[in-house]
């Protein structure tokens, strides 16, 4: 009986992400001292990790315990930044 309330209890826990699933997001990753945004999309979630597509050809399960936060990715219909191309000089 306790086996099946800890299987119900990890279903309640694994579907934070699954309002982001098939949507373009930045997610914020930590590294080391760093916190990184990386574009993806998220597919799948398991208790542990969350599985993401990089450029829509590389799929990587991520360990939840890295992502700090999620957004969603704005789309600007005149380019990255009002027109602008992405790139700094």
């Amino acid at each position: 009986m306790s086996t099946k309330v800890i299987v119900a209890e990890m279903n309640v826990l694994s579907t934070g992400y699954s309002a982001w699933f098939g949507k373009s997001v930045v997610l914020v990753i930590a590294t080391g001292k760093c916190h990184v945004p990386l574009r993806c999309s998220i597919v799948g979630e398991s208790a542990g990790e969350v599985c993401i597509y990089i450029n829509s050809r590389w799929k990587i399960n991520l360990r939840k315990q890295l992502i700090l936060a999620v957004e969603e990715e704005a789309v600007d219909p005149d380019g990255p930044i009002s027109g602008h191309s992405g790139y700094l000089n």
